[in-house]
């Protein structure tokens, strides 16, 4: 079985780079890194049912001030945050690496009563796997563990059963306020419960990365929605001026639509970048404004007209 090491140094230093000290990131892992942050914050944040409010882990107190004294603290709500914070991992190294001193903790504190508080414990416990396994290339690796009595809450945690380690990628805790907080004001939220779910965005990237690499393929396969490039577009003929002017023009329509997407001429290209989706353009396509859209992973392609192309994508990507 592969070690991470070995995945981290077949995909180049354009993904992720690890030294004694720190995560190094190329362009293709910075990319990674600001879609695994904005995937999850649109699930955990956006999505949510119940009200959620931004905050530092430092301010908590601050904002739940402010939400009594605005009257938006009526159950449930929640708070996340997204912060850099000291590395609090037991284990000195993660998948045979070390692990850097500083790590970025995202996570949300659900209040609730102590009721419905207990459902969403079980009901977060579910959701946050099956959210990694929607972004993983083998689901089945994502189980979770069974809950502890931890110094007064309930935990469990998350695991990925990985080649070379099984890895906590995220724990999920239940318990009173004061558990949670110090010096918690009287007021609404004074006898509810907590529901917190936490994970690192470093592990997340460094878990995703060798949870995608198909060692058989010798490639990597990430959801559309995590992959730093959504699709390279190729021109058929780069002499043909007109079949130029018509890849550009198709590059920027996806753009305009927050596709990252990127204009190549090699297709060696394709497995350098980890492309989900390949578009050829051809001289055909100045004719019947067809092109080519094939999936990587699957190797299927269909033909789509470009009128149709940014919705094709879209639906895929975001």
């Amino acid at each position: 079985m592969m070690k991470a090491n070995k995945i981290l140094s077949l995909l180049g230093t354009d993904f992720l780079t690890v030294s004694e000290t720190e995560f190094i990131y190329g362009p293709s892992g910075r990319f990674l890194l600001r879609n695994v942050e904005d995937v999850w914050w649109k699930y955990c944040v956006v999505s949510e049912k119940y009200n959620v409010y931004p905050t530092q882990i430092s301010q908590v107190s601050r904002t739940l001030r402010y939400l009594r004294d605005s009257r938006c603290d009526g159950l449930p709500f929640g708070l996340a945050s997204i912060e850099t914070t000291e590395n609090d991992q037991r284990q000195s190294k993660m998948l045979d690496l070390p692990l850097p001193p500083l790590c970025t903790r995202m996570s949300v504190m659900t209040f609730g009563e102590k009721t419905s508080a207990k459902d969403l414990f079980y009901r977060k416990q579910r959701e946050r796997k099956a959210w990694w396994r929607k972004f993983s290339n083998n689901p089945s690796r994502f189980v979770t563990t069974n809950s502890e009595k931890n110094e007064n809450r309930e935990v469990m945690s998350i695991q990925a059963h990985l080649p070379s380690q099984d890895l906590s990628v995220e724990v999920v805790s239940f318990g009173k306020v004061e558990c949670y907080l110090q010096n918690c004001q009287s007021g609404s939220i004074s006898e509810a419960y907590i529901v917190e779910h936490t994970t690192s965005l470093e592990l997340a990237v460094l878990t995703l990365l060798c949870d995608g690499y198909a060692e058989d393929k010798k490639s990597l396969h990430l959801h559309p929605k995590l992959a730093p490039y959504k699709a390279l577009i190729m021109p058929d003929n780069t002499g043909n001026e007109e079949l130029l002017q018509l890849v550009v023009y198709l590059n920027n329509q996806l753009k305009a639509e927050s596709l990252n997407t990127i204009v190549s001429s090699t297709s060696n290209d394709v497995h350098v970048l980890q492309v989900p989706y390949v578009i050829l353009v051809d001289n055909d396509s100045l004719r019947t404004g067809i092109v080519q859209v094939t999936n990587q992973l699957t190797t299927i392609s269909e033909r789509v007209h470009i009128t149709d192309l940014v919705k094709n994508i879209a639906a895929c990507c975001t």
